[in-house]
């Protein structure tokens, strides 16, 4: 499995308080990683945001840009500055710079995004409806090795999987994201190890429902 697929672990680790110990190894592997260390300084990530959904009155859809510039070391630290930024029509908001070692900022604000969206549809809490997906992500996934393109040349990349509310005892409160899945895309061989993230209510459906997605779109080096 590649070293990459661990800085799941990262993300889900930043929304909860501890980590519990697994019995699967791969899990295991998955929740004890560093996060941008591929990424070489002055190296900017552009992403693209993208939301559809059943019930626009309920959940706006959107479409916006996000680019995650990592920086140079701060003076007398190991750790590199990291800045976000988003872009939704003329709307521009950058957030408060932060570290590189505390948790990929692309991870963590999609799962946060893809729980705020459940909650609010479905009227249940936001609190207990992303501790539910981080939980299932704790107990098992399904990971696949795939071969993708990109950039017009073949890539080695896993797929993680999974659905996060297949146990739950409450299905029925949650409406049409009862059966909803959960998946990444990642390689080593890309910087940052992201390439997609998505959340579909029905993974059946070809079109219409809910969807969610952070993709990456590009990558830019400093002097390129």
């Amino acid at each position: 499995m590649q070293p990459i697929i661990r800085l799941l672990g990262a993300a889900a680790l930043c929304l909860t308080l501890s980590a519990p110990a697994f019995a699967d190894e791969a899990v295991d592997r998955i929740f004890d990683t560093e996060n941008l260390s591929n990424v070489k300084s002055g190296t900017t990530l552009a992403f693209t945001h993208i939301r559809e959904t059943h019930n626009p009155d309920m959940i706006a859809a959107l479409e916006r840009d996000i680019e995650v510039a990592v920086g140079d070391k701060t003076e007398g630290k190991d750790s590199r500055v990291v800045t976000v930024s988003f872009k939704e029509g003329e709307r521009n908001v950058t957030l408060s710079p932060f570290t590189d070692d505390g948790g990929n900022p692309m991870l963590v604000f999609f799962l946060e995004s893809v729980a705020k969206a459940v909650a609010k549809s479905t009227g249940g809490s936001p609190f207990y409806i992303k501790n539910r997906i981080v939980e299932a992500f704790q107990r098992g996934t399904k990971i696949s090795e795939i071969d993708i393109v990109r950039d017009g040349e073949p890539l080695k990349a896993n797929r993680i999987a999974y659905s996060p509310f297949a146990s739950e005892k409450l299905k029925d409160r949650l409406q049409n994201f009862a059966e909803m899945e959960v998946a990444f895309i990642l390689s080593d061989a890309v910087p940052g190890g992201i390439i997609e993230m998505r959340a579909i209510d029905d993974p059946k459906a070809k079109e219409g429902g809910f969807r969610e997605s952070i993709v990456l779109d590009g990558i830019a080096e400093k002097n390129q």
